[in-house]
């Protein structure tokens, strides 16, 4: 504390001796330059405060300087740095504030570029991914507003293509997330930027480890880049890096090893966030020790680690942690133990189950302003087609007046249809592109209740057996009781019945067996369970058909099944799945009551299939009649099956 009030009481005394000795400069108008050496001096010492009231103080002490000054950069600064520093406390708003502030102080493109980058991350770490993209796209509209590139508008441009790798990548868009990644990269290393190099090939590989593909030559490359520059913060998130790529690959005593060689580096002078670094490589080692079954050496190590974070008040974000102690305890059989860290997991994970849902809402508003913006760029274009045709007929008019006639009215009439054409093929492209989105959240629904099924409500039926087997080595002979053995029986069957409705929602069989076979078990466990008889029947290959359509024909199928379940009271049901050169069929035959086709209503499991066979552009017919059954046909041609996956093939329950 000493420290910081010397640090600015000799600002101050610097400030004032400046001010008395460019007294007669500033009142002839002119801006002496000491006073922005002064406020850079100000601004240099705000961003490396590590303590942030300090870094605040200052900050505003050198936007008041700029304003006497009349200095628009020191401003620019000044506010830019006090945003990151209550971003950096996660007050996302008064960050975002005080960057939008700055921009009635820039001056140039570029300076407007790097405040949306800032802008646009605190949207990003705020979760609201769709603003977010927007500000990194208008930043990249700012940056082709400067005819030839420089250092700096490199670096910005670096900036928002890893920017919009991440938001990608946080969406499931791959090849968006890489194409972005490979374009940040090109220009790191052509500009010689290592600092964003060493950061974008970190990117790389997490890309690369979620798609199961273990390698570790971006990370030694970064490694590398580190030590040749002397870039000590991004080592230290490098060796963390390779302790987590070492760990995923099993190989848990190299893991360790740069686990450790992060804590070192922290403890030799790194400054930055030493307690964040010991509580994260804490963890690590800690999961690696219990891989090797070196369990009193793991307790130790994650005790210490949160400990650690009890200090730093971030235990929220150490759910992990807790369900590994579990496990630790669990494996030597202290159940007590056990149970109580499993609690703990369980109390913190749902505390941040609604920031999940948020972020997962935000993804699918991402997706669908996306394809607004795709839409938006077809029209631009088709703007400018018109353009350069209008330009063109006049050019022809003027060279001859009765050729040109006859021209221009060939032209007309097919550019006329050509914009019907493109007109109703983007309606049809929004159309399906709203449709797709509101499939997509409704598949993530599942998901997320497949989760909570398997995750949450398996993971405390887990739980209470642990407490079971915790009585049963208390009290030996509680064992041979009924009352016992018939709650360890209840247990089992609730949890047989768990995980078979998680596999329904999100259903795992699609991953191990053909569409048809995936098919013929679905109906098979719905004939189990109840007493109508389903005859399914299967005619052709669906070998080339990709995962995500397979997921739709699957739902498709289920949704109608269901509703002849719940409303048919049919005794037998006939499903047919077909495949010919042309189109994919699936029809669902019963020999229910039937109804009125003036009735219908189209309750929500009508409206859920017809939504579904909407995006995929398919044909969906309903026939029906009062005590003579329904029959349902979704017919989907076989060049769209062919299209790029359309729904994200959601995570499944283990």
């Amino acid at each position: 504390m000493p420290i910081r009030a010397l640090t600015i009481c000799l600002l101050m005394c610097l400030f004032l001796l400046v001010c008395c000795k460019n007294k007669n400069t500033r009142n002839m108008g002119v801006r002496p330059y000491a006073d922005t050496l002064l406020i850079d001096t100000v601004n240099i010492l705000a961003g490396k405060q590590t303590n942030t009231d300090s870094g605040i103080l200052l900050c505003k002490k050198a936007f008041e300087m700029s304003q006497a000054a009349n200095y628009a950069r020191g401003m620019i600064i000044s506010l830019k740095l006090e945003g990151l520093i209550y971003l950096s406390k996660n007050e996302y708003d008064h960050s975002i504030t005080l960057f939008k502030q700055s921009f009635s102080h820039c001056r140039t493109p570029g300076e407007k570029a790097l405040m949306y980058v800032n802008i646009g991350n605190a949207y990003e770490q705020k979760g609201d991914y769709v603003v977010a993209s927007q500000n990194y796209y208008a930043g990249m509209a700012e940056l082709q507003k400067i005819p030839v590139r420089y250092k700096q508008s490199a670096y910005t441009e670096v900036c928002l293509y890893t920017q919009l790798a991440n938001i990608n990548y946080y969406i499931n868009q791959d090849s968006s997330t890489i194409n972005y990644l490979n374009k940040a990269e090109s220009l790191a290393r052509e500009w010689q930027f290592p600092f964003q190099l060493v950061a974008i090939l970190i990117n790389k590989s997490s890309y690369y480890m979620d798609h199961k593909q273990t390698d570790a030559s971006y990370l030694l490359e970064a490694l590398e880049i580190c030590r040749k520059n002397n870039l000590r913060h991004r080592e230290v998130s490098v060796t963390e890096a390779l302790g987590s790529l070492y760990g995923d690959m099993k190989q848990y005593e190299k893991a360790i090893t740069y686990f450790k060689a992060g804590l070192e580096l922290t403890k030799s002078g790194y400054v930055g966030s030493q307690d964040n670094m010991f509580i994260f490589s804490s963890y690590g080692i800690g999961e690696c020790l219990y891989n090797l079954k070196k369990y009193k050496d793991a307790e130790q190590t994650i005790i210490t680690g949160l400990r650690k974070a009890q200090e730093q008040h971030i235990l929220a974000n150490m759910p992990d942690a807790y369900s590994l102690l579990s496990g630790i305890y669990r494996d030597t059989k202290q159940y007590k133990k056990a149970i109580t860290y499993l609690d703990t997991f369980y109390i913190i994970r749902d505390s941040l189950a609604g920031k999940e849902k948020t972020a997962a809402i935000n993804q699918m508003q991402v997706k669908y302003e996306s394809a607004e913006k795709d839409k938006q760029l077809s029209l631009n274009q088709l703007m400018i087609a018109q353009q350069n045709n209008r330009i063109a007929r006049k050019n022809t008019w003027i060279l001859g007046i009765s050729g040109g006639v006859s021209l221009l009215l060939l032209a007309i009439g097919g550019m006329y249809m050509q914009t019907v054409h493109k007109r109703r093929s983007l309606e049809k492209e929004n159309k399906i592109g709203i449709l797709q989105a509101a499939v997509t959240g409704g598949d993530n629904e599942r998901t997320r209740i497949a989760r909570e099924l398997h995750d949450g409500i398996g993971g405390m039926l887990s739980a209470a057996m642990m407490r079971f087997s915790s009585m049963h080595h208390e009290n030996k002979d509680i064992a041979n009781t009924t009352a016992y053995k018939d709650a360890m029986n209840i247990l089992h069957e609730m949890g047989d019945e768990i995980r078979k409705t998680a596999h329904n929602l999100m259903p795992e069989v699609l991953l191990k067996q053909s569409l048809p076979e995936a098919i013929r078990i679905f109906c098979n466990n719905v004939q189990e369970d109840g007493n109508l008889q389903i005859d399914f029947q299967s005619y052709g290959t669906f070998e080339h058909l990709t995962q995500n359509y397979k997921l739709n024909m699957y739902r498709i199928t289920q949704e109608l099944i269901k509703n002849v379940t719940i409303h048919a009271h049919a005794s037998k049901v006939l499903v047919q799945l077909l495949q010919d050169d042309r189109k994919v069929m699936v029809s669902v035959e019963d020999n229910g009551k039937g109804f009125n086709m003036k009735d219908i209503k189209g309750g929500m499991g009508l409206h859920n299939i017809r939504t579904r066979v909407s995006s995929m552009d398919g044909h969906f017919t309903l026939e029906s009649q009062p005590g003579k059954g329904t029959t349902v046909i979704v017919e989907l041609e076989l060049s769209e099956m062919m299209k790029p996956a359309i729904i994200d093939d959601a995570t499944r329950p283990a």
